[in-house]
């Protein structure tokens, strides 16, 4: 087993920070700007724990092909991000924004070159589970030296689940797929995008056949709908031409 601790620390450091005052007599936000150094600090903590479950199949002696593995990489992971919105952070300010007394909170670094610290706070639970399947053959029949070649490098899935959103906890669903082919040659990789929430119709279909959908806060499979709705889908190939690859 392999455990991870980790703590991820972003430090902004700026010399101007902006300040956000609602005119009544223009019902509008002035902006001002604030010389001087400032400093925005913000920082994740997690952990995660793996470990790496091994099959491995022997062929009968004579046969090229002499073994196949099979590699399962389980990992479980936590993750933790505060509010950095409060007012101890000082990094957003609640300002009112119309004259019906509606506030909103504004960023003190809103489109400066570094960025500004994020709204709101997470703390997730993420899964991943990795598959490798690998071949050990002969050079040649009478060769006694063997190598490894890969069937699969790598299928792979993960999601995570948020612990303090109040509604659509579960993240996407990401499958991987990566191999080699023609003696690594050419490598293949795939991905896919599972949406594990159902949709469901909002109004009638328009006059160019379109229709408008919301997402509900409701699995797929609690719905006879299966894993989810497809997201998007990635292909690609790729291959190295060089003297010692062709040869």
């Amino acid at each position: 087993f392999t455990i991870g601790p980790t703590v991820n620390i972003t430090e902004l450091w700026y010399l101007k920070k902006l300040n956000y005052t609602y005119i009544p007599e223009e019902n509008g936000v002035r902006i001002d700007t604030l010389n001087g150094f400032t400093r925005a600090t913000t920082y994740t903590t997690g952990a995660s724990l793996s470990t790496r479950i091994y099959g491995t199949f022997q062929m009968k002696p004579g046969k090229k092909v002499q073994a196949i593995r099979h590699t399962i990489i389980p990992t479980v992971s936590f993750g933790y991000t505060p509010d950095f919105t409060t007012e101890k952070f000082d990094y957003f300010q609640d300002v009112q924004v119309d004259s019906l007394g509606n506030r909103q909170l504004l960023s003190r670094y809103n489109g400066f070159v570094f960025g500004s610290p994020t709204q709101g706070n997470s703390g997730s639970i993420g899964f991943s589970l990795q598959n490798t399947v690998e071949m050990k053959v002969k050079k040649s029949d009478t060769s006694s030296t063997s190598k490894k070649v890969h069937i699969l490098r790598n299928l792979g899935v993960s999601t995570s689940y948020n612990l303090i959103a109040d509604s659509f906890n579960l993240a996407n669903i990401r499958i991987v797929a990566t191999t080699s082919i023609l003696d690594n040659l050419i490598d293949f990789n795939a991905g896919f995008t599972i949406d594990p929430y159902i949709y469901e119709l909002v109004g009638p279909i328009d006059e160019n056949g379109r229709v408008s959908q919301r997402r509900v806060n409701k699995f797929a499979w609690n719905n006879g709908q299966g894993l989810g709705s497809l997201a998007s889908a990635n292909f690609s190939l790729n291959t190295r031409l060089d003297p010692q690859t062709l040869r």
